[in-house]
This record gives C-alpha cells, sequence and structure tokens, in this order.
C-alpha cells in the first residue's frame, strides 16, 4: 500500500521536529473512536465533525482530512514507524491527528 501525502498547507519542512513536538503522545489506548472518549477537549465525533466540515481545505494524510496542518498526522505516522507499531490499537495521544497517522502506519503494517 502507498501513502499519499496531499494539499497538506503549511506542513513541517522538518518531520523530527514535528515528531519531537508530538514525542510522549502516544500510549496504549484500545477506545479509539469511542463514544465519549474526549482527546485534545473533544470526542472523536466531534473531531471528525469539524474535520469534515472543512471538506479537504486543509490537505488530508493516509485518507484522514487535516483540520489545520498535517503535522499531527505525519508525527504520529512517524512515531509508529520509528517504534514498528504495527497493531492500530496500540495507538494514543494528545491529539486524533497523531492518532490517525499512528493508526494509519500501524494498519499499514499490521501483522494480522
Amino acid at each position: 500500500m502507498m501513502l499519499a501525502l496531499t494539499a497538506c498547507g503549511a506542513a513541517s519542512e522538518d518531520a523530527e521536529s514535528e515528531a519531537a513536538e508530538y514525542e510522549g503522545e502516544a500510549e496504549s489506548d484500545s477506545s479509539y473512536g469511542e463514544t465519549g472518549e474526549v482527546v485534545a477537549g473533544e470526542t472523536y465525533d466531534e473531531y471528525d465533525e469539524r474535520r469534515d466540515a472543512l471538506d479537504g481545505e486543509q490537505g488530508s494524510y493516509a485518507g484522514s482530512g487535516c483540520t489545520v496542518d498535517c503535522s499531527g498526522h505525519e508525527a504520529g505516522y512517524n512515531w509508529a514507524s520509528d517504534n514498528g507499531i504495527t497493531d492500530p490499537d496500540s495507538c494514543g495521544g494528545n491529539s486524533w491527528s497523531f492518532v490517525e497517522g499512528c493508526r494509519a502506519y500501524a494498519e499499514e503494517n499490521a501483522d494480522y
């Protein structure tokens, strides 16, 4: 499977610095998207609705829309890659975009 990064607006020039910004975000969380779970002040449903309202204006990363830029998705994806995450349920963090990026990597590399 090939990952496509498109129109991410103000995406970071240095992916390493973005990953460092989100360092420590990922932690085990098997309740991804569970109704009522709050990350960064909103449930996944609220985040999803807010992101979908942008209708791709901020770009997309691995099939998920971005809300501001794609740095959170990129950081989550890179973190999962650096840490060999192959179980999407092992992704967690302080932002839904980080979780989505982590899950994108894990799903691409799942060892089911």
